[in-house]
């Protein structure tokens, strides 16, 4: 039998940026390899004020997350996730 060729589309889907719902900045850091952001998610159930069923996601650069941690006046947990 003969040689059978088979050509295959392939469908790659990549991060190309990472912009900020705030101040529209791009959040890849300062050596342009990694990006460096908060991600905010909520999930509303049955009982909220005109959300229901709906989920909410935004994503903050570092300036913009730290703005909003003083502007709320919130301490968040942190944990080191790196060790």
């Amino acid at each position: 039998m003969g040689l059978i060729k088979k050509k295959i589309l392939v469908y790659e889907e990549a991060v190309l940026d990472i912009i900020c719902d705030s101040c529209g900045e791009s959040t890849r850091d300062s050596l342009g390899i990694n990006f460096e952001y908060a991600e905010i998610k909520a999930t509303w159930g049955y009982g909220s004020n005109n959300k229901d069923g709906e989920e909410h996601q935004s994503f903050l650069c570092e300036k913009c997350y730290e703005k909003m941690l003083k502007l709320m006046n919130l301490n968040p947990i942190i944990r080191d996730y790196l060790t």
